[in-house]
C-alpha cells in the first residue's frame, strides 16, 4: 500500500491554494525595500574600504585576506569550510561581528537575501500565487515562484503579506509536532513511550529537559537552556553525534554548547527517554545492506552479515580481507556489480567503472536504508540520518497533508502551507471563535488519524497580516478577537 490518494487529495487542496494566490501591501513592501536598498548599499561601501567588492572578479581572493588579516591582529582562527577555505555563511560567522569587515559582509549578504525574497513579491497587480509541489523526497510539499516557504522570518518580508480586503488572517499551526509523531512512532515500535507520557501530561518536553540536565527547578530554567534542550531533543532523533549537535544548536538555536556537554547531554537525555536507546539502535547500515542483498547472488555460500562486510571493504579500496588474504576473482568482479546496479550519479559511475574505492562507493552502502510509515508512504534509498528523521518528519507531513485537505474540503480559504502552519482568510467578525474551533478540531482530528496515543495540540491567532509575533488575543467579553502589533 502506497499513500497515493493522501497524495493526491493534498494536491487537490494545493491546487486550489494557487487560485486564491496572496495579497500583498505594496506600500509597505516599497518601505522595506527602500530600507534594505539602503543597508546593502552602507555594507558594500564599507566593503569596498576593505577592497572588496562584491560582484567583481577576485570577490573571493580579496575576503580571504580580510579574514587572514583578522586572524592575524586578533589572533584567532575564523571558521572555514570542509574544503579549507574562510566560510561566509551568517551561523558561523554571526559570533564576529565585532569585526567591522565581517559585520560589512553579513549586513551586505542579509540586504541581498531580503531583496532577493521581496522582488518576488513585487508585482503590478499587488497578488502573487505561488506554485507548489505536492511531494519531495522528505514528504513534505515544496513552492517556488516565489519560494512562499522559505521567506525570511525577519527583516518585514512576511507582514507584507496581507489577506483580501474584508478579511484577516486565521494563522494556525501545530505545537511541537514532531515531538509527538516521534513519540508516536515509539509507542507504535516499543509499545511505551516517555515523550508520549509527558507530552500527554501537558508538560513542555524542553523545559522539563533541561531542568532534569541542569538538575534545577523548572521555573530556574531561563530561555538559553530551554533552547539548549530543544536543539538535544530535535538534534539527537535525528542521528546527529555530539560533535554535529554542537554546530546544529548554534547554527539553528544560537546556543553554544561543548562537545563533551553535548555528550553528557545525550547520555542523560538517554535516560530520560529510554526509548530513544531502541530507536537510535534500530537504523544500522550494515544490517540495511544485508536486508538489500539478494542471497541468491552470492558468489559463493556464505551469510548476509559476512557479504555485506565484504563489501564494506571493498567499497572502501581494500582488494583483501582483514587478515590479508586477497579476495578472488569472482568476489572483487561480483562486489563491483553490486555497486554498479545502486550507482546513480556519473560521478559513482565512472568510479564504479574504474574500481575506484572510497567515500563516493561507501557512500552507495550506506544509503539503502528503506522505511515505511503508518501512513502507507515508502522512502527508500536513505542515508542514516534520513532514515532516522523520515519516522517522525515523513508522518508529521502525511497528517499535515490530510489536514490541509479536509480544510479545504470543509469551505475554508487557505492562501499559504509551511509544513505544519495554514492561513486562512476568514470575513471580518466581531468574534472568530465559531470558525477557530472548526479549524482546530480539523486539524487535530486529521492528526490523530496517525497519532491516535499522543496528545496534539494546534497554537492560533487572528492578525491583519502574516506575522511570527501574532498572539491569540481575546477581547473584554472573551471573543477571539484580531491582534494587532504595537505599533499599530
Amino acid at each position: 500500500m502506497l499513500s497515493h490518494f493522501l497524495q493526491l487529495n493534498a494536491d487537490y487542496a494545493l491546487r486550489a491554494m494557487e487560485r486564491n494566490g496572496l495579497h500583498i501591501d505594496r506600500a509597505r513592501l516599497r518601505g522595506v525595500i527602500s530600507k534594505a536598498e539602503a543597508n546593502k548599499s552602507r555594507c558594500k561601501d564599507q566593503l569596498g574600504r576593505y577592497g572588496v567588492v562584491p560582484g567583481k572578479p577576485g570577490v573571493k581572493k580579496a575576503e580571504a585576506a580580510q579574514f587572514n588579516r583578522i586572524e592575524q591582529e586578533a589572533g584567532i582562527s575564523l571558521p572555514r569550510t570542509p574544503k579549507g577555505a574562510y566560510s561566509t555563511r551568517a551561523d558561523a560567522l554571526k559570533d564576529y561581528c565585532d569585526y567591522p569587515f565581517i559585520e560589512a559582509l553579513l549586513g551586505y549578504k542579509k540586504a541581498e537575501k531580503l531583496l532577493q525574497s521581496m522582488t518576488k513579491l513585487d508585482t503590478e497587480s499587488g497578488r502573487i500565487f505561488p506554485r507548489y509541489q505536492v511531494l519531495v523526497n522528505t514528504g513534505r510539499t515544496s513552492s517556488s515562484s516565489p519560494n512562499i516557504q522559505n521567506l525570511p522570518r525577519e527583516g518585514g518580508v512576511r507582514e507584507c503579506i496581507i489577506p483580501a480586503p474584508g478579511h484577516v488572517f486565521f494563522n494556525a499551526d501545530y505545537s511541537g509536532l514532531e515531538m509527538c509523531t516521534l513519540a508516536q512512532t515509539c509507542v507504535d515500535r516499543y509499545g511505551r513511550s516517555e515523550i508520549a507520557n509527558k507530552i500527554n501530561a501537558g508538560i513542555d518536553l524542553h523545559r522539563f529537559g533541561a531542568s532534569q540536565i541542569l538538575g534545577i527547578p523548572e521555573e530556574q530554567v531561563d530561555d538559553e537552556s530551554r533552547r539548549k534542550m530543544k536543539a538535544v531533543n530535535f538534534g539527537f532523533p535525528g542521528g546527529l553525534q555530539p560533535r554535529a549537535l554542537v554546530e546544529y544548536a548554534k547554527a539553528t538555536y544560537g546556543v553554544h554548547m561543548t562537545e563533551e556537554e553535548a555528550q553528557l547531554m545525550r547520555s542523560r537525555w538517554l535516560e530520560l527517554f529510554p526509548e530513544m536507546q531502541f530507536y537510535l539502535a534500530e537504523c544500522d547500515d550494515l544490517e540495511a545492506v544485508c536486508r538489500w542483498l539478494n542471497p541468491l547472488a552470492f558468489p559463493f555460500a556464505m551469510i548476509p552479515d559476512t557479504a555485506a562486510k565484504i563489501l564494506f571493504r571493498i567499497a572502501s579500496g581494500a582488494t583483501e580481507s582483514r587478515d590479508g588474504k586477497p579476495y578472488s576473482k569472482k568476489v572483487l568482479t561480483w562486489a563491483w556489480r553490486v555497486f554498479g546496479e545502486i550507482a546513480v550519479s556519473q560521478t559513482q559511475k565512472r568510479k564504479v567503472a574504474q574500481r575506484e574505492g572510497g567515500r563516493e562507493i561507501l557512500g552507495l552502502l550506506r544509503a539503502l536504508h528503506t522505511v515505511a510509515l503508518p501512513s502507507g508512504r515508502i522512502r527508500s534509498r536513505c542515508r542514516y540520518t534520513q532514515a532516522m528523521n523520515t519516522p517522525f518528519q515523513g508522518l508529521a507531513a502525511d497528517g499535515c497533508k490530510l489536514a490541509l485537505y479536509r480544510l479545504v474540503k470543509a469551505g475554508f480559504r487557505v492562501t499559504t502551507f509551511v509544513h505544519d502552519e495554514v492561513l486562512v482568510e476568514l470575513p471580518l467578525a466581531d468574534d472568530y471563535q465559531r470558525p477557530a474551533d472548526r479549524i482546530e478540531r480539523i486539524m487535530v482530528d486529521s492528526m490523530r488519524e496517525f497519532c491516535p496515543d499522543v496528545r496534539i495540540s494546534v497554537d492560533y491567532s487572528i492578525s491583519e497580516r502574516w506575522s511570527k509575533y501574532a498572539e491569540k488575543v481575546e477581547g473584554s467579553a472573551g471573543h477571539l478577537i484580531c491582534w494587532r502589533p504595537s505599533d499599530g
